[in-house]
């Protein structure tokens, strides 16, 4: 992952200017943490959708859509990084866990370490 965007990143999650949200990269004015990278570092491209869920990106809706490739590609995350966190940022009430994740070294880093054992 690109160390400057993952402590960009980190902060940003800390900052308070981000309500948390789930099951949507924004939901009106929360956020999932992949959310919080779009916004942060993409080129907002958010599209308004029903009911204040917005998507990311020019793409039509598809449920395993999270970030475009130019995004992930940006951070240096992976299709199976991105769901990981999604799946993480789902289950926590706050973003206290992802950003522990994030600031694991990549040696320690469970993302890189399930990488690892797919292959």
């Amino acid at each position: 992952m690109n160390e400057d965007l993952r402590q960009l990143w980190i902060d940003a999650l800390s900052s308070g200017k981000y309500k948390k949200g789930i099951g949507y990269l924004r939901l009106k004015d929360k956020y999932c943490c992949l959310g919080v990278a779009a916004d942060k570092f993409g080129d907002k491209e958010w599209v308004l959708g029903l009911e204040g869920a917005y998507r990311y990106g020019p793409k039509p809706f598809d449920p395993k859509y999270y970030l475009n490739s130019d995004l992930l590609d940006k951070l240096g995350l992976s299709e199976e990084d991105q769901a990981r966190l999604a799946s993480l940022n789902d289950d926590c009430k706050t973003f206290g866990p992802i950003i522990l994740e994030l600031k694991k070294t990549d040696e320690d880093n469970i993302l890189s370490n399930l990488r690892s054992e797919g292959a």
